[in-house]
């Protein structure tokens, strides 16, 4: 988790006139060593004035991310999904290419915003 407290921003600036809820979600490796979650919504609360929701799932190395992903999704059930983006153009496009989206199933019915890092 790097920059989150700048990212976090600018999803608050895109859900607040939309009263939404905001939930961070972080895929987490084995060795990541992560702050508490309550020890990050308590930061964000006094820094943004907003309540985000942290939640962290465990990342599985016998799955692609792409399935991670979907797990977390399918437990948590967003309204919207952002992306922060840091690869090349060209990965954001390979991830994204029709034969690359199926693992994706989420994408049908819930929207994405991205935004680049």
């Amino acid at each position: 988790m790097v920059n989150y407290q700048k990212e976090i921003r600018k999803v608050i600036t895109f859900a607040e006139p939309l009263d939404a809820s905001i939930i961070m979600l972080h895929i987490v490796n084995a060795k990541e060593n992560l702050p508490k979650a309550k020890a990050i919504e308590t930061k964000l609360l006094k820094k943004t004035e907003r309540i985000v929701k942290v939640k962290y799932s465990k990342r599985n190395l016998e799955q692609t991310l792409c399935d991670d992903i979907n797990t977390a999704v399918k437990k948590i059930k967003p309204g919207l999904m952002v992306f922060f983006i840091h690869r090349s153009q060209p990965y954001w496009n390979a991830m994204f290419h029709p034969s690359n989206i199926k693992p994706f199933s989420f994408y049908a019915k819930i929207p994405i915003l991205s935004f680049k890092k």
